[in-house]
């Protein structure tokens, strides 16, 4: 039952715990649930229990916090206290303007967005504020819990930490870069120079460990140029030398570099080329890494004599390419994730298909920059669809502005 409680007395140890945990002091009056010193025990109890929880929560948080739905700090990571020199319980208890500068009216604008229960997260770059009135870039992570019913967590980095993690990441590129793609490159020649016979005659044991030798290499060389182009792609850098090309010659030229590999794993390619205009503005390079990644993709996921379809159609926007496999398909719950930098259906180290996770990842950034888009689809017979977009070429149309140089 419901009862009233008056708290008095300079000597009871429960009244004074009452004054230490609540707040109470001289002569005060509460409603607890229970009745008498029971209920203000068992009250204790679940105030120390919460006390405990939040310890927890400090450690674990890291640099984030949660906010309930007056935007008013309810948990908070011990590092993300440090970084706005305040101690935790000081946050606790406090409204986010206090930090963040514009901080109300960011978080009210995004929970008012139609698409708040849709939405997995906001990024965005705001001013934090210390005590002492000094303001620092931080960059938000926030994530709205339940749409925002329940309030929001949010990630705080700071500008300055991101920007250091950044030059870090070149750095260490840069030193794969020189440091081993370059010895890579001459191991892997002089392996196939030895696996040629230059060297003269291998035993059959020998031309198997060379062979071995040389595809770990190439393999390695492979990892080495996506990070690369990961790397590029990030910072802008990647360079493309737009031409004027056929698409089909371009899928073709594809098919016939690929063809060993189908071969070797017994994967039977069908091509069926539109006879129309087909011609793309695209850098032509960097279209056939497109396609061979896509290839090799479908070729590695087929089973044994599978067959890869190759379709081209040519319309008057857009011409497509589809490349249609019949392999187990992407799940459903990973799709999400298709186009993540290192993600893989099959993380583990017993997976049966190799690879980096960086294929799909760099194949969109270069499509986009070509302005055109690629998509998947799982295939009704089984198996998965991708489909590349890619805008005509209508610098060959005398009343377009477009400018791409004919392939020389």
């Amino acid at each position: 039952m419901t009862a009233e409680l008056e708290i008095q007395g300079a000597n009871d140890p429960m009244a004074n715990r009452a004054r230490r945990e609540f707040g109470i002091s001289g002569i005060a009056s509460m409603i607890v649930l229970g009745a008498g010193l029971a209920g203000l025990r068992a009250m204790a109890g679940w105030r120390l229990e919460l006390a405990r929880h939040r310890a927890v929560m400090k450690s674990a948080l890291g640099s984030s916090l949660f906010l309930d739905t007056s935007l008013h700090v309810t948990a908070v990571g011990k590092p993300l206290a440090a970084i706005f020199a305040m101690p935790c319980d000081t946050m606790i208890g406090q409204p986010i303007e206090r930090f963040i500068s514009d901080g109300r009216h960011t978080f009210e604008e995004m929970a008012s967005r139609p698409d708040i229960s849709g939405h997995p997260h906001y990024v965005k770059r705001l001013a934090g504020q210390r005590p002492d009135g000094t303001k620092f870039e931080i960059e938000i992570t926030a994530v709205p819990l339940y749409g925002t019913v329940a309030g929001w967590f949010v990630v705080i980095t700071g500008v300055d930490e991101t920007l250091r993690l950044e030059r870090m990441k070149s750095d260490f590129v840069a030193t794969v870069s020189h440091e081993l793609r370059t010895p890579l490159s001459s191991i892997a020649g002089a392996l196939g120079l030895v696996e040629a016979g230059y060297t003269g005659p291998l035993s059959d044991d020998t031309a198997e460990m060379v062979g071995v030798a040389l595809n770990n290499t190439k393999r390695l060389i492979v990892l080495i140029n996506d990070l690369l182009d990961i790397e590029r792609i990030e910072s802008g850098k990647l360079h493309f030398d737009l031409k004027t090309h056929s698409l089909g010659v371009i899928v073709q030229t594809a098919i016939d570099d690929i063809r060993p590999f189908a071969d070797e794993h017994g994967i039977r390619i069908d091509s069926a080329v539109d006879t129309g205009d087909d011609h793309v503005c695209v850098d032509g390079n960097r279209a056939l890494q497109v396609f061979n990644n896509l290839l090799s993709n479908a070729i590695k996921f087929s089973p044994r004599d599978g067959t890869i379809r190759i379709q081209i159609q040519a319309g008057p926007i857009y011409h497509k390419v589809n490349v249609l496999d019949n392999g187990p398909g992407i799940p459903e719950k990973f799709r999400s994730r298709l186009y993540e930098k290192f993600a893989q259906a099959d993380g583990s180290s017993s997976r049966r298909v190799s690879g980096t996770g960086l294929g799909l990842a760099i194949c969109r950034e270069i499509v986009g920059r070509l302005d055109g888009k690629l998509r998947f689809a799982p295939n009704p017979e089984g198996g998965s669809i991708f489909t590349v977009e890619l805008p005509a070429d209508r610098s060959r149309d005398v009343r377009s502005q477009t400018k791409c140089d004919p392939p020389t």
